[in-house]
Parts: C-alpha cells; sequence; structure tokens
C-alpha cells in the first residue's frame, strides 16, 4: 500500500462535499460563535478534505465560511484515497 502523506493546497469553497454520514450537527447558538470567531481572528485550521473533495473534518468551518462569503478555503488532502 502507497504510504500516506498529507498535503496542503486552496480549493473553491462550492466544490467541497459535505460527508453525507456526518454525524455532528452545529447549533445555531454554536455557528453565530463561530461565525464571530472568524470575523474577529479569521480562521486558521484547514478543512480536510478527500481526494473527491468530500469533506473529512471541517463540516462546520466549511458552513460558516461558506456563510461569510469565502470563495476559496485553506485545505488538507491525502496522497491516496482514504
Amino acid at each position: 500500500m502507497e504510504k500516506l502523506t498529507w498535503m496542503s493546497g486552496v480549493r473553491n469553497i462550492n466544490d467541497l462535499k459535505p460527508y453525507k454520514h456526518n454525524p455532528r450537527k452545529i447549533s445555531k447558538k454554536e455557528m453565530q460563535s463561530l461565525k464571530k470567531s472568524f470575523e474577529s481572528t479569521g480562521y486558521n485550521a484547514p478543512i480536510l478534505i478527500d481526494e473527491d473533495h468530500t469533506i473529512i473534518s471541517g463540516h462546520q468551518r466549511w458552513e460558516v465560511l461558506k456563510e461569510l462569503g469565502y470563495e476559496q478555503v485553506d485545505v488538507r488532502y491525502p496522497s491516496r484515497k482514504l
């Protein structure tokens, strides 16, 4: 099996797809809190995606960044299919 390595990049936010079985949900209150945090300090944690642009980690960040009007986001992605 090919060794797994992680790379960094930038992707259009609308190209990312949420994982359909993501069990985590964010409340409106938590969404507003995260939004305020991003507005005051920016965001510093990239969204993790698989090779087909499915979100592995960062669904809530993705939702907030879309709402804030971001067109591109920082991502980390694997060298092979997980």
